[in-house]
């Protein structure tokens, strides 16, 4: 949005009658949840920005070669901050090395970490990838305090750690955040709400067995799935050694395939069904990856007669009108397709 603008001296925000007028300290709207990716980005004029008490989301590389923002106040705001969002800003260049937090917030680390990292008490959020993968690898225990109520993308990933416990305020916990091969268990607190993509590498030894979500006053454990009784959305599941067909409990209606993970080391044991319940109405993927990619052998979706969002036809996925064509099974082996 403001790229680049390296004249930018005056910026005017019109709502209603309400006019803020800002030159090189700005104070945005108190409306704003989110400030999109690269929003500020290279712009020299900004020296110091409060952000609104409500503010849900800064996303990746927001205020990045900022290089003349020296002051930034959260302003009590807990949003989900992205990767590189203050990169080279005159804030971070100022600081020394060690873990780096703006106000209540885990941002980065400077330097190489102990064994051990011990995030402040009194913090509220982590950052998304706030380890670089140099730093990561050095990292083999994690404490977290109680204060924490949200955990960013990426934050404990290609980190040694072998199990983690999750504070009880935590409600959110971004994608890729356990991205490491050594995680074996994992504690989570009983206020978390919502997770990201990909919780969870393929090549770690956790399992469902070695998730602990007994605490969990929002999370429902089913079988090979965890899922948000309240919202009715997936949040993850791992599959070992699954053989024939997945199906969801009528209280799940929101899926993201990608929240999903199967193990196969028994070549001769694959997903080769998908059974969607009468109540699942929403399906989401990030970037490009689709339900072939998850399940290469996938030769058919079953759709409950009740759902009034999707149908299958021969085990092709379409909506209920069947005006669109959701998934064709990788799987299938007809020769001929006929539509």
């Amino acid at each position: 949005a403001f790229s680049n603008c390296s004249l930018l001296t005056n910026i005017d925000y019109i709502s209603g009658i309400s006019v803020f007028s800002v030159a090189s300290s700005y104070n945005f709207p108190p409306t704003l949840k989110e400030i999109g990716s690269y929003a500020f980005y290279s712009n020299t004029s900004v020296a110091s920005v409060v952000m609104p008490t409500e503010l849900e989301t800064i996303t990746a590389y927001a205020f990045s070669e900022c290089t003349n923002l020296a002051n930034i106040s959260l302003n009590g705001s807990i949003p989900q901050i992205g990767m590189r969002a203050f990169e080279n800003t005159a804030w971070l260049s100022s600081q020394s090395e060690g873990a780096i937090y703006l106000d209540n917030y885990l941002i980065a680390y400077f330097g190489n970490p102990s064994s051990t990292v011990e995030v402040a008490d009194g913090t509220l959020g982590i950052a998304d990838y706030p380890f670089t993968y140099s730093q990561a690898k050095y990292i083999y225990n994690i404490t977290l305090p109680e204060s924490l109520k949200v955990i960013g993308e990426s934050a404990f990933s290609n980190t040694k750690i072998t199990s983690i416990t999750i504070p009880d305020n935590v409600t959110y916990i971004g994608s890729n955040a356990f991205q490491c091969s050594t995680l074996e268990s994992v504690v989570l607190g009983k206020k978390l709400e919502d997770t990201g993509i990909y919780l969870f590498s393929y090549s770690s030894p956790i399992t469902m067995a070695t998730i602990d979500c007994s605490a969990c006053e929002n999370l429902t454990v089913d079988g090979n799935y965890v899922y948000n009784h309240n919202t009715g959305k997936l949040l993850f599941g791992i599959y070992e050694n699954a053989d024939g067909e997945v199906a969801f409990a009528d209280n799940v209606n929101y899926v993201n395939p990608q929240c999903l993970m199967t193990r196969n080391n028994d070549a001769g044991k694959v997903v080769t069904s998908l059974r969607f319940n009468k109540n699942m109405q929403l399906l989401e993927f990030e970037g490009y990856a689709t339900f072939n990619d998850l399940f290469p052998s996938l030769q058919n979706f079953v759709v409950d007669a009740e759902n009034p969002y999707f149908s299958d036809v021969n085990g092709v996925l379409y909506d209920k009108q069947q005006t669109i064509l959701f998934a064709y099974p990788r799987g299938k082996t007809d020769i001929n397709v006929t539509m």
